[in-house]
């Protein structure tokens, strides 16, 4: 169920241009951003000459535009917001986007994060999959409120969609990447 996600909003993306920060479960995207199958394979098996140089599963390859998984959830939320003040302060006409689960919404850096991005009016998309369980956790007994309101809290435009409809994920996408 994770791969409409990941596909749908990378094919929004200018992939020549753009950044990914994804999670482990969005490894479509390496592919996606333009990462060649074998140096895939070679990073999932963590051999001395994948991309990650033999660590585990934190594939990426900044030529392509892909910031390697950070193992900590929520971070890479602080990360894109980083890079798309880069991009802004540089007047760059780039985007950078991520995903996060339900549980690494409630992290600090998840929050401080969007609130960087918010504030600033940075060019990024933050994607929240509500898998609704946060390691184990059902989203009930992690969280109260509604997930759809979230970007409200920080004044910023949201769309939800069927996660699993690739379609529905790239117009949602798109719709954010233009803006």
């Amino acid at each position: 169920g994770e791969e409409a996600v990941t596909v749908g909003t990378v094919r929004a993306l200018d992939t020549d241009n753009d950044v990914v920060s994804p999670m482990i479960r969005n490894a479509g995207s390496l592919h996606m951003m333009g990462m060649p199958l074998s140096d895939m394979f070679r990073g999932y098996l963590a051999t001395s000459d994948s991309p990650s140089a033999g660590r585990d599963l934190h594939i990426g390859d900044l030529a392509n535009g892909i910031i390697q998984p950070i193992s900590l959830m929520g971070t890479s939320v602080t990360v894109v917001a980083g890079v798309a003040l880069a991009f802004k302060n540089r007047g760059e006409s780039r985007v950078a986007l991520t995903w996060v689960g339900d549980g690494a919404t409630k992290s600090a850096a998840c929050h401080e994060g969007m609130n960087l991005a918010a504030v600033q009016n940075l060019p990024v998309i933050i994607v929240i999959q509500n898998n609704q369980v946060a390691l184990g956790t059902r989203l009930e007994a992690h969280g109260a409120g509604d997930l759809h309101a979230w970007a409200r809290m920080y004044g910023i435009d949201s769309w939800s969609c069927d996660g699993n409809n690739v379609l529905d994920v790239y117009a949602a996408a798109r719709i954010a990447a233009e803006r």
